[in-house]
């Protein structure tokens, strides 16, 4: 402080001056106040102003103001440059008794500090204002002495006014608030008075414009005077309108998060750690197998339900949240109520504490991963298997440290880019300098992309190898990786060789501009229909249909309405109806009038209706195409169905489907004819069908359904039915086609039923034709042959086995057996006939000699009648018969004997001579008679052939009925006259048994054996884990039964027919049991050994063995190494191994030794390229 006197001169001056100045007090008193105070300073002309008393300049200077510290003072604010510093100068007169002045005094107060805190408090409420003008908050202030409001401009422009446009008051205030908030918001003002609370309360205003808004009001409590009055009310207020409408969509998808969370079988925990109790979710009550809230869980009884195996983990994880203050993620599995296990993932968030940094509660949630565990294994499977295909299909990933500029790439990068893998350390420089020249710039504009704008990329580039020669790859990039600052840090990517993916693209372009004629030729246009504008946009084609040059006007709904035929505008209408009310799509065949007055179809196909985010349609797309001469054509499809309808009718054939579930048939009306029935008459069942099956063939039925059903095999058979009139039918019951669900079972089964009783008449007519020719040639001893020229096989009738000597079927006769036969005299003949034949295309009549079984010599007559040629006219087969004319040879010789007995005796023989030419004559008239008869057998017998041949596939299935029934009706022989004729019979019954049951095999086996081929399916991925365990299975009694032990390696996953590789390993096993040593078990290993590209399996056992000699027999159809009597079949399993396996694209053999053991070996394709090799190999197979 300081004190002048009238003279303007100091007085006064005190310590804390002389520290705030730097002037001391000796040297300041006495001195001109201007002096003191730095040099004509405003602070030295306000104490000049006031000694002088002259108020009125003081008022009307705006560098001085009424002081607020001092009645009657003044004061300034001035910054001292000389001191660095601002001073606050408050001055006042001292006056005496009288009032006059006689002085002033002066205080200096430093407000330096104040000053730079007002500097700072202006740029925050700079920063704050802003703020609140982005997030719409606005403050207030409400005096409740004088019931006026100070507002921020925020919340004016929040009600929709100026800034300061007018002073709001808290009536004014209540009528804005939403009626239906109002009694909220007075109930909140009244408790902010009489109990002295805050609020937080959203309600809605209603703005000038009448539009509503969502606003949060914020009161903070009452601010009351000394006696407890309210006094002001301060607080906040925020335009909430877009959180509330985010709070309805985070609510909607809270409901749909609720149900998911559900379905996904999670549950949320709590732990409260100073009561020990748990609260826990409905869904964890059901995870433990428990019903919600039926006990209170503990963490005692949550331990003891842990797996003993995953207690420990889980335990130290609960230790680990305690101490280490960390949150754990495990998976872990629980014993449920019931005993069973299940996997739960177990998370926990960070350990609540309480002040005093104690664990306070725990939360977290459990879910059940059963099926996840179940699937990640799956997935673990998948996984080796896409590992293996990323290397078929070229691609590498990579890695980029950019602080390093090491690059980490996968192997296949190297050879992508031809090295060897890892054979080098690759940089971004090393890279860019195998870039191909005209593909730089966009690899380095990519790159330079991703760490400015943080972009990822995939480009394709074209790179340049260690050998010159050039590939295409898809370089990708994700986004970058940064560090906490914002720096790049790592990216990471993949390239993959495209170069055949390229060749294929350019490929696919030729391939399109020919797709785009031909959708040009198909007269197909497509459209779009925009519903804001009603306006479409067409392809040109669209125009050509309707008769307009493309482009021509702009199409409306109004112009096609008016365009459809009249007779089709309602079926249109409703269809574009149900598109917008029934988000329908819609697929109709209408008629439209073209500008020419002509009237074509078109099929006019529209998608779903596209909708705006309120669901109002928005866009509509379709195509239509002339359909016109489609329907031409289905018209002439509906008269030629009429006439196959017809043809059917007159075949007496039907199709059929049966219901699995309901055992209902569905019936083509033939069907219900060949039964006896009008069309329809009746719902025809199973139950029913079995019914009316003859019994006999009653079995047979049910096997080939079973089979259909079971094992997948479709049947054709011939069986009788028996019609409601007692009469007996034989019908042609065939199943071509199963259906099966999701699991595999049978579903439908679809077929087709034929009425055959007049063929089955017409087959035993040729039966009894077949037995008189066969009769014929045993009385005349003339029998038929067949020659194949090119295996020189002969294939003859029965009757020639007798004139030889032997029983027929006793072995396979071919040209060498005939020439070997001959007479040696007559061989020459007998092979230079045969070979003129072959050569010369000359047919040949000779009569020779044969020496029989027995040493015997006859005469035959051996013709060949007949040469068929195959399709280039060369020799295939030749025909014809032979006769012993052995008697007739006799007589000949005979006759020449008396020829020349005759010449001695001629008088007296002459009677004698003319009998034996009568005798003569007639038998050669009687012969000529025989080889007429047989001329005409023979004629019959071609057509009989020719006929059969038609029939040759379904014979090879009928051959089964009459050969049950000769075994049913010789068992029933057996079972009658057992005993009652002698041994012998009994002996021939048997015989025939054990052979049509042989003879039926073997046509089972032919059959199964040439079904390898045409009943294939697609080759898949097949685990032969799966099969070998079905193996097992299959064969489960035999190896019970033999004291079986079967072992197997780890079997892997190939491309295979299931059910074909399962019975090439049931055949092998099923050998190596059947095939043992008496008294020791079988022991039978499967073993498997990848090899190259292909995978080896072989089947050992430890059985009596294969003596090498016999090797090359195995694999051949009917080949047998031991009796039936001892080992049972047919010899035809193994040729059935060896075409499964060559259809797969592998091959088969065998290593044995006698008396130890025996080893068979077959191989399958790796990779997945085995399906098509097979494939391709199968087709070359049959095309040869």
């Amino acid at each position: 402080m300081f004190a002048i006197n009238v003279e303007h001169k100091v007085v006064s001056w005190n310590e804390p001056l002389e520290l705030l100045t730097g002037i001391k007090a000796k040297e300041a008193i006495g001195t001109s106040v201007h002096k003191s105070l730095f040099n004509k300073s405003e602070i030295a002309a306000l104490a000049d102003i006031i000694v002088d008393g002259a108020v009125d300049e003081i008022k009307s200077n705006d560098k001085y103001k009424k002081s607020s510290y001092l009645p009657n003072a003044y004061e300034t604010d001035r910054f001292l440059p000389e001191l660095g510093k601002w001073l606050k100068f408050v001055a006042s007169p001292i006056r005496d008794a009288n009032g006059k002045i006689t002085g002033a005094v002066g205080t200096l107060i430093d407000i330096t500090e104040v000053k730079r805190m007002e500097e700072e408090a202006r740029k925050s409420m700079y920063i704050l204002n802003r703020a609140q003008s982005i997030a719409h908050v606005g403050n207030w202030a409400w005096d409740l002495r004088t019931n006026s409001f100070t507002w921020s401009d925020e919340l004016y422009r929040i009600f929709g006014y100026n800034p300061q446009e007018f002073q709001p008051t808290m009536d004014w205030i209540t009528e804005r608030i939403h009626p239906a908030d109002k009694e909220l918001y007075q109930k909140s003002i009244e408790a902010a008075f009489k109990e002295n609370k805050f609020f937080n309360i959203d309600v809605r205003i209603v703005r000038q414009d009448g539009s509503i808004r969502y606003v949060n009001y914020i009161a903070d409590k009452c601010v009351r005077d000394t006696e407890g009055k309210p006094k002001r009310l301060y607080g906040i207020m925020q335009d909430i309108t877009e959180r509330k409408k985010l709070e309805e969509e985070v609510r909607k998808e809270m409901r749909i998060l609720n149900r998911a969370q559900s379905i996904a079988h999670v549950g949320n925990w709590a732990w409260d750690l100073r009561t020990n109790s748990f609260t826990w979710s409905d869904e964890l009550y059901r995870i433990f197998g428990y019903n919600p809230q039926e006990f209170q869980p503990t963490m005692d009884w949550i331990t003891e339900r842990i797996h003993p195996a995953d207690k420990e983990l889980y335990q130290k994880s609960i230790e680990a949240a305690f101490k280490e203050n960390k949150f754990f993620n495990i998976d872990v599995r629980i014993v449920r109520q019931d005993g069973s296990i299940r996997y739960i993932n177990y998370i926990a968030d960070k350990c609540v504490r309480d002040t005093e940094g104690k664990p306070k509660r725990l939360y977290g949630i459990m879910q059940d991963i059963t099926e996840r565990k179940k699937s990640e294994e799956e997935a673990r499977k998948n996984m080796r298997i896409l590992n293996r295909a990323q290397s078929i299909a070229h691609v590498g990933n990579w890695a980029w440290d950019l602080r390093t500029n090491g690059f980490t790439w996968s192997d296949e990068l190297f050879r992508i880019f031809g090295y060897n893998p890892q054979e080098f350390q690759p940089t971004m420089d090393w890279i860019t300098e195998r870039i191909h020249p005209a593909d730089k710039e966009l690899y380095q504009k990519s790159i330079e992309a991703a760490f400015k704008e943080n972009k990822f990329f995939n480009i394709d580039v074209r790179i340049v190898r260690q050998d010159g020669s050039i590939r295409y790859v898809n370089y990708i990039a994700d986004k970058c990786v940064r560090d906490t600052e914002g720096k790049p840090k790592r990216l990471y990517g993949i390239m993959q060789d495209i170069t055949e993916r390229k060749k294929l693209e350019e490929e696919v372009r030729k391939e399109m501009r020919i797709l785009n004629r031909a959708q040009s030729i198909a007269h197909v246009g497509n459209w779009a229909w925009d519903l804001r504008t009603n306006g479409f946009t067409w392809s040109d084609e669209l125009f050509r249909i309707f008769g307009y040059n493309p482009q021509e006007f702009q199409p409306t709904m109004d112009w096609i309405m008016e365009h459809v035929h009249p007779a089709d505008k309602e079926l249109y209408q409703k269809s574009i109806e149900a598109a917008f009310k029934e988000n329908k799509f819609f697929n109709i065949d209408v008629r439209i009038v073209r500008r020419d007055g002509s009237i074509r179809y078109i099929n006019y196909i529209a998608d779903k209706c596209v909708r705006d985010t309120e669901g109002k349609p928005k866009r509509l797309y379709g195509i239509m195409q002339d359909i016109t001469e489609r329907k031409k054509s289905e018209e002439e499809a509906r008269k030629n169905m009429r006439i196959l309808n017809r043809a059917q009718s007159i075949a007496h054939v039907g199709n059929w489907a049966l219901n699995l579930k309901t055992n209902n048939f569905t019936w083509s009306d033939e069907i219900f004819r060949i039964f006896g029935f009008n069309p329809q008459e009746f719902q025809p069942t199973m139950e029913w069908f079995n019914a009316h099956v003859h019994p006999a063939d009653m079995k047979l039925f049910r096997k080939s359904l079973n089979m259909a059903l079971c094992e997948n095999k479709l049947f054709y058979i011939d069986m009788r039915v028996i019609r409601p009139d007692g009469s007996i039918k034989y019908v042609n019951w065939v199943a071509d086609r199963c259906t099966r669900d999701d699991v595999g079972n049978p579903k439908m089964l679809f077929g087709i039923l034929q009425d055959i009783t007049e063929r089955k008449n017409f087959e035993e007519t040729i039966r009894k034709g077949s037995d008189l020719l066969a009769m014929a040639q045993s009385i005349a001893h003339i029998g038929n042959w067949e020659m194949d020229i090119k295996t020189k096989k002969i294939q003859w009738s029965d009757e020639v086995f007798r004139i030889f000597g032997y029983d027929p079927g006793d072995f396979h006769p071919n040209v060498h057996w005939i020439v070997y036969h001959a007479h040696k005299d007559d061989k020459d003949m007998v092979l230079g006939a045969i070979e003129s034949a072959i050569k010369e295309n000359k047919l040949f009549n000779i009569d020779y000699r044969i020496v029989t079984l027995d040493g015997v010599v006859k005469y035959v007559n051996f013709m060949a009648d007949r040469i068929e040629k195959d399709s280039e006219g060369k020799p295939a087969s030749i025909f014809g018969i032979i006769q012993d004319i052995t008697e007739r040879k006799n007589a000949e010789i005979a006759m020449r004997k008396a020829q020349d007995e005759l010449e001695m005796k001629v008088a007296e023989r002459t009677a004698e001579l003319e009998k034996a030419n009568a005798a003569m004559k007639e038998e050669i008239n009687e012969r000529k008679k025989i080889e007429s008869a047989l001329d005409k057998e023979r004629l019959e017998l071609k057509r009989s052939n020719e006929e059969l041949e038609q029939f040759a596939y379904i014979a090879s299935h009928d051959l089964q009925e009459p050969l049950r029934m000769v075994n049913q009706y010789v068992q029933l022989l057996a079972k009658r006259y057992k005993g009652k004729l002698d041994p012998s019979a009994d002996e021939y019954i048997k015989f025939v048994v054990d052979g049509t049951a042989r003879m039926r095999q073997m046509i089972v086996d032919l059959l199964e054996f040439s079904r390898v081929g045409t009943k294939e399916k697609p080759l898949e991925p097949t685990n032969l884990e799966e099969v070998i365990s079905q193996v097992t299975t299959n064969l489960s009694v035999a190896i019970d039964e033999s004291g079986a032990k079967v072992t197997h390696a780890t079997m892997p996953v190939v491309m295979a027919d299931f059910t074909q590789i399962m019975h090439v390993f049931q055949n092998l096993v099923g050998n190596a049991i059947k095939f043992r040593k008496e008294g020791v078990p079988p022991e039978v290993h499967i073993g498997a050994e990848k090899k190259g590209d292909e995978w080896v399996f072989s089947v050992s056992d430890n059985g009596i063995g294969i003596d090498p000699k016999y090797f090359n027999k195995l694999f051949i159809i009917f080949q047998r190494l031991n009796s039936a009597s001892q080992y049972k079949g047919n010899g035809i399993g193994l040729a059935i191994c060896k075409k499964i396996v060559e259809r797969h694209g592998g091959r088969i053999w065998v290593e044995s030794t006698p008396g130890v053991g025996t080893t068979f070996y077959f191989t399958l394709p790796a990779k997945a390229e085995a399906q098509e090799n097979s494939t391709e190999k199968l087709a070359e197979q049959v095309a040869s």
